[in-house]
């Protein structure tokens, strides 16, 4: 059984996010500021909360929440989250998050649990964010 998150470790990588991501949605590039946002975490937190889940590289900023906006559009089209990184597969013990690229408003990037970002190649079509 994996170790419960603590609040410290929710608030620093949320923290982390936060520096990261600014206050733009990452996925329509939206500015969030004064607009109902989220943190959506990449790996569903049906797992019970496990401090897993509350990494850096697991957690990304939307507009809206898993019923409206951004991040209701990843809870209603699944498929299409997976295939653009914003879901990660759910029973895959040997998922690394910060090796699954995630396709934001600016590309595709790889998300590390330092809260950096770094570009990468699209797995879809190759190409190179930036």
């Amino acid at each position: 059984m994996s170790p419960k998150a603590t609040r410290k470790d929710v608030e620093a990588a949320r923290t982390l996010v936060r520096q990261r991501d600014g206050h733009r949605c990452q996925m329509c590039g939206q500015s969030i500021v004064d607009r109902p946002s989220s943190i959506h975490h990449r790996l569903n937190k049906g797992r019970g909360g496990s401090a897993l889940l509350e990494r850096a590289s697991i957690l990304i900023r939307a507009c809206g929440d898993g019923v409206f906006g951004c991040h209701g559009w990843v809870t209603e089209h699944p498929k299409a989250a997976g295939m653009t990184g914003w879901l990660l597969p759910r029973n895959n013990p040997d998922i690394d998050p910060t090796q699954e690229p995630i396709l934001l408003f600016e590309g595709w990037f790889k998300l590390s649990d330092d809260g950096s970002r770094t570009p990468c190649e699209s797995p879809l079509l190759g190409e190179v964010a930036g």
